[in-house]
């Protein structure tokens, strides 16, 4: 049997204002190994078909896995697929489909390695393309789905589908982070579906989480990673156009920064915050209307003829519906 790769984003349990988390990565195995020292006497039962954490650095390397050794090893409590009181190993679950009501979830301890965002997102783009052996090494559902919203996170970038932001917390202080600024419809049916579409075991922490707000809370922080990294001119160049006549340099210097941390702000910046957020608003009114404007290019029927541009209205939730802007002003 192949050597499972799984892995899950866990978030910070704390209140900070500030969306953090952890990518736990495990190996699941069909060796039954429960030689576990150091063990905290809180983590109840051991699955069995876990890689323990003295062979986890040997199996990343004989597979040559793109998961650097920036992790901290711990373990982690799933509520897994249980019957006559024995987990039930992933690739075996089918064996199962008939003792369907004989089948409890139970909470397990697991180890594993924890990943912080930038190794997190390292190792997850890297699998993107990663080439497995059905024979020795597979990527379990769980990995895969978290790399296709890694996937469509970079796209999100890669499209430029982002806008600053500055958020104030109860105590006062200013956050510069980045979001999601493309159209809202369409990434809520994105979102959606990545929701109902979530393997029982990304969920299935102890405790558990929502899986909306699973998927929400790793994408605004994927997000707001993967723009920090790339500091392009693209991204200073959006700061510059949308405040030509006002810059906060202590704002830009944050969004640019490759860590999240309390603005030092002056004493005037509650005005520069307040002219932000009218700002902003603004901006996202453009997306509750309707339509979007578009346009047509009409090739000439001959050579000598000339190019027609017709500027045309279409509708934001159905694309097919499309009409002139010629017949809205008559």
């Amino acid at each position: 049997m192949p050597i499972v790769i799984h892995g899950t984003w866990i978030p910070d349990l704390d209140e900070s204002f500030v969306n953090k988390g952890q990518f736990f990565l495990w190996f699941e195995t069909r060796d039954i190994d429960t030689d576990y020292p150091n063990i905290p006497d809180n983590l109840g039962k051991l699955f069995p078909y876990a890689c323990p954490l003295k062979n986890i650095n040997k199996l990343i390397k004989s597979f040559d896995l793109p998961v650097s050794n920036l992790y901290k090893k711990s373990f982690v409590k799933f509520l897994l697929p249980t019957c006559d009181g024995k987990p039930i190993a992933s690739l075996a679950i089918k064996k199962y489909i008939e003792r369907e009501e004989e089948i409890t979830l139970s909470d397990w301890a697991i180890p594993g390695i924890e990943l912080d965002i930038d190794e997190a997102i390292f190792t997850l783009s890297s699998f993107i393309d990663f080439i497995e052996d059905p024979e020795e090494f597979i990527i379990g559902d769980d990995l895969t789905y978290w790399i296709s919203i890694t996937s469509y996170v970079e796209n999100l970038v890669k499209s430029e589908q982002f806008l600053p932001d500055l958020v104030k917390n109860a105590q006062g202080d200013y956050y510069a982070l980045w979001k999601f600024a493309g159209d809202p419809t369409t990434h809520k049916k994105t979102i959606l579906s990545f929701t109902d579409n979530m393997p029982g075991i990304c969920k299935n922490l102890h405790p558990g989480f929502i899986a909306k707000n699973l998927v929400e809370h790793f994408i605004s922080v994927t997000l707001d990673h993967f723009i920090r990294n790339v500091k392009t001119s693209k991204i200073i160049e959006i700061i510059l156009r949308a405040f030509p006549d006002y810059i906060e340099s202590d704002f830009i210097k944050a969004l640019l920064d490759s860590n999240i941390e309390t603005l030092s702000v002056s004493l005037n910046f509650e005005a520069f915050y307040q002219r932000f957020n009218n700002w902003l608003d603004s901006h996202q009114k453009t997306y509750d209307i309707p339509f979007r404007l578009c346009f047509k290019l009409e090739e000439p029927e001959d050579q000598v003829g000339n190019w027609i541009v017709r500027f045309l209205l279409q509708g934001r939730d159905d694309p097919s519906l499309i009409v002139s802007a010629h017949e809205i002003w008559q």
